[in-house]
Protein backbone atom coordinates (compact mmCIF):
# COMPACT_ATOMS: atom_id res chain seq x y z
CA UNK A 1 0.00 0.00 0.00
CA UNK A 2 1.38 3.45 -1.24
CA UNK A 3 0.70 6.86 0.48
CA UNK A 4 -0.98 8.82 -2.78
CA UNK A 5 1.78 11.25 -3.11
CA UNK A 6 4.19 8.11 -4.00
CA UNK A 7 5.03 7.27 -7.28
CA UNK A 8 6.39 4.00 -8.94
CA UNK A 9 7.64 3.03 -12.41
CA UNK A 10 8.87 -0.10 -13.36
CA UNK A 11 11.12 -1.63 -15.86
CA UNK A 12 12.04 -5.42 -16.23
CA UNK A 13 15.88 -6.83 -17.61
CA UNK A 14 14.76 -5.85 -20.84
CA UNK A 15 14.15 -2.34 -20.19
CA UNK A 16 10.88 -2.84 -21.15
CA UNK A 17 7.78 -1.24 -18.63
CA UNK A 18 6.24 -2.60 -15.90
CA UNK A 19 2.23 -2.53 -16.44
CA UNK A 20 0.72 -1.67 -12.83
CA UNK A 21 -3.11 -0.91 -12.02
CA UNK A 22 -4.50 0.42 -8.96
CA UNK A 23 -6.73 -2.01 -7.54
CA UNK A 24 -8.03 -0.07 -4.57
CA UNK A 25 -7.01 3.28 -2.71
CA UNK A 26 -8.80 6.50 -1.30
CA UNK A 27 -7.38 10.15 -0.93
CA UNK A 28 -4.42 9.03 1.48
CA UNK A 29 -3.50 5.78 0.29
CA UNK A 30 -3.17 3.18 -3.15
CA UNK A 31 -2.82 0.08 -3.63
CA UNK A 32 -1.50 -1.21 -6.74
CA UNK A 33 -0.18 -4.65 -8.33
CA UNK A 34 2.54 -5.12 -11.31
CA UNK A 35 0.51 -7.50 -13.24
CA UNK A 36 2.16 -8.16 -16.48
CA UNK A 37 4.74 -5.88 -19.26
CA UNK A 38 4.24 -3.99 -21.77
CA UNK A 39 7.13 -5.40 -24.64
CA UNK A 40 7.55 -4.77 -27.97
CA UNK A 41 6.13 -7.45 -29.11
CA UNK A 42 2.80 -7.14 -27.21
CA UNK A 43 1.81 -7.14 -23.22
CA UNK A 44 2.82 -10.77 -21.36
CA UNK A 45 2.44 -11.72 -17.97
CA UNK A 46 5.03 -11.53 -15.53
CA UNK A 47 6.02 -15.25 -15.12
CA UNK A 48 8.20 -18.06 -16.36
CA UNK A 49 7.03 -18.09 -19.47
CA UNK A 50 8.77 -15.01 -20.55
CA UNK A 51 11.77 -14.79 -17.63
CA UNK A 52 14.40 -17.74 -16.99
CA UNK A 53 14.07 -18.39 -13.26
CA UNK A 54 17.22 -17.99 -10.98
CA UNK A 55 18.20 -21.44 -9.72
CA UNK A 56 21.44 -20.91 -8.36
CA UNK A 57 22.63 -18.05 -5.95
CA UNK A 58 25.05 -16.18 -7.93
CA UNK A 59 22.18 -15.51 -10.51
CA UNK A 60 20.43 -12.89 -7.58
CA UNK A 61 22.80 -10.30 -8.83
CA UNK A 62 20.75 -9.85 -11.73
CA UNK A 63 17.49 -8.55 -11.20
CA UNK A 64 14.43 -9.29 -13.71
CA UNK A 65 12.25 -6.24 -12.37
CA UNK A 66 13.76 -2.41 -11.18
CA UNK A 67 11.22 -0.62 -9.68
CA UNK A 68 11.69 3.37 -8.97
CA UNK A 69 9.98 4.84 -5.80
CA UNK A 70 9.86 8.28 -5.73
CA UNK A 71 8.05 9.68 -2.46
CA UNK A 72 7.91 13.56 -3.21
CA UNK A 73 8.80 15.53 -6.28
CA UNK A 74 11.99 16.81 -5.36
CA UNK A 75 13.38 13.17 -3.80
CA UNK A 76 15.62 10.80 -4.76
CA UNK A 77 13.88 7.38 -6.18
CA UNK A 78 14.77 4.65 -4.52
CA UNK A 79 15.42 1.58 -6.26
CA UNK A 80 13.71 -2.07 -5.69
CA UNK A 81 15.14 -5.08 -7.68
CA UNK A 82 13.44 -8.25 -7.80
CA UNK A 83 14.42 -11.50 -9.02
CA UNK A 84 12.26 -14.39 -10.14
CA UNK A 85 13.73 -17.29 -8.96
CA UNK A 86 13.08 -21.58 -8.61
CA UNK A 87 11.16 -22.85 -5.17
CA UNK A 88 14.47 -24.85 -4.17
CA UNK A 89 16.36 -21.44 -4.50
CA UNK A 90 13.33 -19.29 -2.74
CA UNK A 91 13.88 -22.16 0.35
CA UNK A 92 17.59 -22.74 0.21
CA UNK A 93 18.34 -18.44 0.51
CA UNK A 94 14.86 -17.49 3.24
CA UNK A 95 14.85 -21.04 4.88
CA UNK A 96 11.23 -21.18 4.45
CA UNK A 97 8.93 -23.13 2.05
CA UNK A 98 8.50 -21.10 -1.14
CA UNK A 99 5.27 -19.30 -1.27
CA UNK A 100 2.01 -21.42 -3.46
CA UNK A 101 2.81 -20.65 -7.10
CA UNK A 102 0.09 -19.41 -9.17
CA UNK A 103 -2.03 -22.09 -11.30
CA UNK A 104 -3.46 -22.78 -14.64
CA UNK A 105 -6.79 -22.49 -12.72
CA UNK A 106 -6.43 -18.99 -11.75
CA UNK A 107 -7.90 -15.93 -13.56
CA UNK A 108 -4.87 -14.12 -13.91
CA UNK A 109 -2.20 -15.80 -16.28
CA UNK A 110 1.11 -14.80 -13.94
CA UNK A 111 2.21 -13.44 -10.85
CA UNK A 112 0.49 -10.34 -9.36
CA UNK A 113 3.16 -8.48 -7.27
CA UNK A 114 1.64 -6.05 -5.44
Amino acid sequence: MLEAEIAVTGTDLHNETVRQTEVAGSREWRLIASESVDAKDGSHPIDARFYVLAAEPDRLEHAHLVFQVIRDKTGTPERLEIVLATDALYASVSGLPPPRTTSADEAYGGWRLP
